[in-house]
């Protein structure tokens, strides 16, 4: 059984992608941008908005960047709200918290600062996600990774980027976090 569990916020714990699609429509219209083939869950939600922004949609930085303003005037006083946790979620933290498992949000938004897991925990964490930068994240900090189906990762991303384990759904990740042998 894993001690610590680190969980991606976007995709793994919520369904933040109404909040979030919206809000990069919104910032896009208001600057005259078309959204023509852009607000699709799979390349909008998981990676920094500023990475969506250069190198998926190819605005220079400037561009990129009063984007990111007009994005933040819509999520910050609406789209953040349009936010709830997956089905069984918060029954499984319940659930975690009660074995004795410490559980972290690890994201790249910004406002958020999660905390981190050192060499005290080798052997003993997990990383929990959806995307690629979560098994890429947990590679690089030499953490075993759970890649969850029911957030907004592609079946060609899963591929290209395999976890250690996958969690087709919420029951299948909790049976993973408790019954493994770490």
């Amino acid at each position: 059984m894993f001690k610590h569990v680190l969980f991606d916020l976007d995709g793994t714990l919520t369904d933040s992608k109404e909040g979030i699609i919206k809000s990069v429509e919104y910032a896009l219209l208001k600057l005259g941008e078309s959204t023509e083939g852009r607000l699709d869950q799979h390349i909008v939600v998981g990676p920094p908005m500023m990475t969506t922004f250069t190198q998926v949609y190819g605005f220079s930085e400037e561009k990129a960047r009063r984007l990111y303003d007009t994005f933040q005037e819509r999520y910050g006083t609406k789209g953040r709200f349009e936010n709830h946790p997956f089905p069984g979620i918060l029954a499984l933290l319940d659930q975690l918290k009660e074995a004795g498992i410490k559980s972290y949000v690890a994201t790249s938004k910004p406002t958020v600062h999660a905390d981190t897991i050192g060499p005290q925990a080798e052997g003993k964490a997990v990383m929990v996600g959806d995307r690629k930068y979560d098994v890429i994240g947990a590679r690089e900090t030499k953490l075993p990774v759970i890649l969850v189906g029911f957030g907004y990762g592609s079946k060609a991303e899963q591929e290209a980027y395999p976890p250690d384990y996958f969690a087709p759904d919420v029951e299948a990740l909790g049976d993973i976090i408790l019954h493994t042998q770490s």
